[in-house]
């Protein structure tokens, strides 16, 4: 799973100020994850990054060592998973350094 640092940091490098959601999977229950799929925005959460696509929750990336399966254990809804879903690099997850 990922740290809330991490998350941080991915979102950082990758949304360049879009918006996105960063959430921990055990802090939604079932009405938590149809808000965050109503709103349409990509999910970072602690076990991967998840894109709504006509209201569905899709996997494409998943935290190293966090299985598709795994995910969807901690996730009240049905989660789709995009056939080329790949592990986050921890390196990109790295907190940026504080100087």
């Amino acid at each position: 799973m990922l740290t809330r640092a991490q998350l941080d940091a991915l979102v950082a490098r990758r949304e360049a100020g879009r918006p996105a959601q960063v959430v921990e999977v055990a802090a939604l229950d079932a009405d938590g994850w149809a808000r965050l799929a109503a709103a349409g925005q990509r999910i970072y959460c602690d076990g991967g990054i998840l894109d709504v696509d006509a209201g569905e929750l899709v996997i494409v990336e998943l935290a190293p060592g966090v299985s598709a399966r795994d995910l969807q254990a901690l996730v009240a809804p049905t989660l789709k998973v995009r056939h080329d879903v790949v592990e986050i690099s921890l390196v990109e997850a790295a907190a940026p350094r504080q100087d």
